[in-house]
């Protein structure tokens, strides 16, 4: 499999094409920067699936954009659904911004599977910097990468002072993430902010 980092030109955002060389099939992770920028990356690409791993603004605001385009499905955490359309709890409104209204696809929980090509998705419920964050597990035959949103960064992890936010339930993921990253020695972690970095390096 392909990864590519989209830089966001808004709070310096990771978002990611993930492509199945073999299909041409590929996701779209945290769809944060703007939607042309996105959809220049992903010309040739079948986008099937955006997976939104929580629902601040600078993950969420080209989403609506980029399903219209590619007609992929959007996928967010169970808990985190209600807060995409609202402005309160998705933080747009402290940069005075508005995004048009976004239909959402799929509601995962953590444990559900999906297949693009011969890359493999499992999606990981990892609450603390919002009520039903996720993180998703990527692997194909020979490589396995880990996205993590805002619950793990190379030098930390997210704040827990939002809405939704819980230091004890951070605590509890990150944990949950440690044993997935002790099980593929091998593997390469993707932020949400800053650096991709490999924990056994």
């Amino acid at each position: 499999m392909e990864v590519k980092t989209i830089k966001s030109d808004l709070l310096d955002e990771n978002c990611f094409l993930v492509v199945d060389k073999n299909s041409g099939k590929g996701v779209v992770i945290d769809p944060g920067a703007r939607a042309e920028k996105i959809l220049n990356e992903v010309v040739g690409v079948k986008v099937e699936y955006l997976f939104l791993t929580h629902n601040h603004f600078d993950h969420i605001r080209s989403a609506r954009e980029i399903k219209k385009a590619t007609g992929a499905k959007i996928i967010i955490g169970a808990k985190d659904a209600e807060g995409v359309n609202d402005l309160e709890k998705n933080y747009s409104f402290v940069l005075g911004a508005r995004i048009e209204k976004i239909e959402i696809d799929c509601l995962v929980s953590g444990g559900e599977k999906f297949k693009v090509g011969k890359v493999f998705i499992e999606i990981i419920s990892t609450p603390g910097h919002t009520g039903g964050g996720i993180c998703l597990l990527v692997k194909d035959e020979k490589d396995s990468a880990l996205f993590t949103g805002d619950t793990l960064f190379r030098d930390g992890m997210g704040r827990t002072d939002l809405v939704g936010g819980s230091s004890e339930e951070l605590e509890v993921s990150l944990k949950k993430l440690e044993k997935i990253i002790k099980l593929h020695p091998g593997i390469k972690v993707f932020p949400g902010h800053g650096l991709s970095f490999c924990p056994f390096a």
